[in-house]
Formats: C-alpha cells, sequence, structure tokens
C-alpha cells in the first residue's frame, strides 16, 4: 500500500486528506521538533496558560476539567492536528485551532504516523510518551534530513552519523510508546471502511496483523519506524550497520531514501541499495527517492524487493499518484494518465509555446490526453484549495496590513506556492506560476485558476 512521505511545510492536515482520497494508505506528518513540543509545554505551565495533565482547573464557574495541549503554541498545535473520530483529541490541541467548517472526507485520518526529529534521545522519548498520552499511535524518527538547520542542531541526518546515539535514542522512542495500541484510542472507536480485495495483496501491504485501520494493515512489529539515508556521504556510508542496529532495538519499519545526506535530491536514487538493505534485515521496508509516478513506483518494487513506497516529491505534483499506483498494481498495466510523454504528446516546447504572463495557451495545439489530464488536475486543484481554506489559522495575527494592503491569510500563501506544482507539465505553467503568486484574495486565486485552465476544457 503507498504511504505518504512526511514533507515539511506540506503534509497537513489538507493535503494528508486529499492523499487518503486518493488511496494513500498511510500518511505521515510534517516533521515536528521533539525539544519544541517538551518546552512549549514548560513554557506553557509557567506562564499559567494550563495545569499538569491530570490536574483540574480552578474557574469562576467551578472546576473545569484539564485539556492537555492547550500549552502549545498554535504553529505546534497545527501540526498535530488531525480528524476528530481519527484522534479525539483533534480539537484540545490549541483554542484558536477548530474544524468547524472543514468539509467532510470520505475517508479518516488515519494510521497517522508523527515524524519527530531531535538529538537528544531523552527528549525525543518524552516527547513520545507525551504523544502518546493525547492518543497518537504511530512515530517515526528523522535520521535522513540535510537542511542546515536542522543538521546545525544535531538532528536529521546528523544523528544517524553517530550510530550510538542513534540507537538510544531509537530505545528512547521505543520504551516510550510502548505496546501496540487497542483498536479503541480515547474512547474513539477505529471502524474499518470497506477494502477492495485486490488491496489486501498489493505491493506495500507490508504490515501483517489483524488490526487493519483505513484499508492498511498496523505493524505487528511495534510503533516506531525510522527514515534514514545512505549516510552522510559516499566515505560515511554506515545505512546498513545502523539499520541493523534499529532492527535489534525493536524498529517497526524503516524507509530508506538511497542517497547520501550531502547530495540533498542531486543524482538519481540508487535503488540497487534498497535491494542490499532487503537482503541484510527482516523488517518492513519502504522505498522512498525518485517516485514520481506509479510507473516508477512499481519498477522500484520490483528491482528492490522492498515491501511498499512512499511517495513524496511525486505526491506534491499530483496526489492521483496514489489511486494511480492503485490501478497500476491491480491492472498491470500502465496507467496512461500518469505518463508526461503521452500527456505532452502534440505539444510543442514551452518556451516555443508561452513566454509571457497572461499570453493565451492555443486550445487547438492540445493533445487529447493532456486535455483529459488537465481536467484531472483541476478538480484535484479545486479540493486542494477547499481542504486548505477550512484549515485553521495557526497565526490568527498573520493578517497584517503591508502599507495599505491586508497581507493574504496562511492558506492563500501556501495554496499559491503548492498549486502550480500540479501543472509543471502543462503549457502555460510558467505564466500561470507568476500569476498565481501575484493572488491577494481567493477569489482572484479561483480566477486565475479558471482562466488558465480554459483551453484545456472541452
Amino acid at each position: 500500500m503507498p504511504w505518504l512521505a512526511p514533507l515539511a511545510g506540506h503534509t497537513d492536515l489538507a493535503l494528508r486528506v486529499l492523499c487518503r482520497e486518493q488511496g494513500a494508505a498511510v500518511a505521515c506528518s510534517e516533521m515536528i521538533s521533539a525539544k519544541g513540543l517538551i518546552y512549549s509545554q514548560i513554557r506553557g505551565r509557567r506562564k499559567g496558560l494550563g495545569r499538569e495533565q491530570g490536574e483540574a482547573q480552578p474557574t469562576q464557574q467551578g472546576t473545569q476539567q484539564p485539556q492537555p495541549g492547550r500549552n502549545l503554541d498554535n504553529g505546534s498545535a497545527a501540526l498535530l492536528l488531525t480528524l476528530p473520530g481519527s484522534n479525539s483529541f483533534a480539537q484540545t490541541l490549541s483554542p484558536a485551532l477548530t474544524l468547524e467548517n472543514f468539509p467532510a472526507p470520505n475517508t479518516a485520518d488515519e494510521p497517522l504516523v508523527i515524524q519527530l526529529f531531535g538529538d537528544d534521545p531523552d527528549i525525543l522519548g518524552q516527547a513520545v510518551e507525551l504523544l502518546r498520552g493525547w492518543g497518537y499511535d504511530w512515530f517515526d524518527l528523522n535520521l535522513g534530513c540535510s537542511v542546515p538547520k536542522v543538521v546545525k542542531t544535531g538532528a536529521g541526518a546528523a544523528l544517524a552519523r553517530d550510530t550510538d546515539k542513534t540507537l538510544r535514542a531509537a530505545e528512547a522512542m521505543i520504551r516510550a510508546a510502548g505496546a501496540l495500541p487497542s483498536a479503541n484510542i480515547n474512547g474513539v472507536s477505529k471502524n474499518e471502511p470497506a477494502v477492495p480485495e485486490y488491496l489486501n495483496d498489493a505491493p506495500g501491504n507490508i504490515f501483517g496483523t489483524p488490526e487493519k485501520v483505513s484499508g492498511a494493515v498496523l505493524p505487528a512489529r511495534g510503533r516506531v519506524g525510522f527514515k534514514l539515508r545512505l549516510g552522510w556521504s559516499a566515505t560515511e556510508e554506515n545505512y546498513l550497520d545502523l539499520a541493523k542496529g534499529l532492527e535489534q532495538c525493536g524498529a517497526g519499519w524503516l524507509t530508506l531514501h538511497p542517497r547520501y545526506a550531502r547530495q540533498y535530491f542531486a543524482g538519481n536514487a540508487d535503488w540497487s541499495a534498497l535491494a542490499r538493505l532487503r537482503r541484510a534485515v527482516s523488517l518492513p521496508l519502504m522505498a522512498s527517492g525518485d517516485l514520481f509516478d506509479a510507473a516508477s513506483a512499481l519498477r522500484c518494487l520490483d528491482e528492490s524487493g522492498v515491501d511498499g513506497v512512499m511517495f513524496a516529491r511525486g505526491a506534491m505534483h499530483n496526489p492521483a499518484i496514489f489511486s494511480e499506483y492503485l490501478t497500476l498494481v491491480q491492472n498491470a498495466a500502465p496507467f496512461t494518465l500518469t505518463s508526461s510523454n503521452e500527456a505532452s504528446a502534440g505539444v510543442e516546447p514551452e518556451s516555443e509555446f508561452i513566454s509571457e504572463p497572461g499570453a493565451e495557451v492555443a486550445s487547438e495545439r492540445i493533445s487529447e490526453a493532456m486535455r483529459e489530464r488537465a481536467v484531472a488536475l483541476k478538480r484535484l486543484m479545486l479540493r486542494h484549495a477547499e481542504l486548505a481554506r477550512a484549515m485553521p489559522e495557526k497565526n490568527p495575527h498573520c493578517r497584517r496590513r503591508r502599507g495599505d494592503k491586508i497581507r493574504p491569510d496562511g492558506a492563500l500563501l501556501k495554496m499559491r506556492g503548492a498549486i502550480p506544482r500540479y501543472v509543471c507539465e502543462l503549457p502555460g505553467s510558467r505564466a500561470f506560476r507568476v500569476e498565481m503568486s501575484l493572488c491577494e484574495s481567493w477569489e482572484s486565486f479561483f480566477e486565475t485558476l479558471e482562466k488558465f485552465f480554459q483551453p484545456f476544457e472541452y
């Protein structure tokens, strides 16, 4: 079954719901600082914003039951926000964050894997213990992020350079996570929806236990997974030794992005390293890296022998990659809508096709395959915008004046960057990106969207 990877700044509740509606079996949260979680609780209690968990709070009306999580700042709360029914803690994270106007999804936000980063084993263990008390079940430790602001703190790929410290962190998290969860968390029953029969045998259905949630079988080995790279560099390759150590610690699964940390995203992912790791450990193994379409994901499975795939950049450009992948698995035939070559058939290079913002796309020069793709992408974009627009504003004070203008709300700013990725293969995408960046209101956002897709419509 395909997973949605943790993507900082992207895998918020809106994108997770969209990808789940397209067939993502498991989704990961954005990367969350373990230290930030712990110290936000300490700061909140010092400021009198809440009480210790389990301690009643006196009010003028009497004694009010404690509301764990009220000490969180809105930014941290937004990263943990999930749907009521998936986790009953969803609406207690922050007084400012509610989901009253959130569109009704056709899926639950579960299983939800909370990805943490940090460099202190004790803090990481405390963060997992805190999150377990709030009803979260599944966790992942980031051992692959090579962004400088993360690495300089000793976290991410920097932590993975120190195998002993990484294993201490793993032990702390696994110990804090405790036993496998029951089917009822915080009084919320996890009802299993109907799952197509073919999905039960689909590649990536890696977790062979009786309990299933949203069509994904939960891991038999443990609650905590680890996402890592090959090592810091070619001279510091340690993924095999690290993976074996994590297996001995009791890891539930591993995810490998087969590049070195110093590569960032340059070069090609080395899928042969996935095959070597598959032979070295018995843990469920997920593949990440260069899975830009459904056909690539299936080819990676065949070449590496891994248990499942985790879509990252591929999902950012096309959330329907999950349904396309499942269709490919079911039919054992290429899903042509994802083929950029076919979609581009009969269309001249964009540099010749369009050069200035506001230029028109000649509808007679658009292939039938491209029209179909554009229509499908437009539906996804409108749904994403609907979900994002209903997300609570994590910083209500951001709508400050900028000269004589009001700064757009956070959801619109986020969508202005996200939406153009969907259409990067379509003619006119460069001009569309420029026009979208100038949108100051949702009205202008939707007007720009409609204008762009007009030539593609029948």
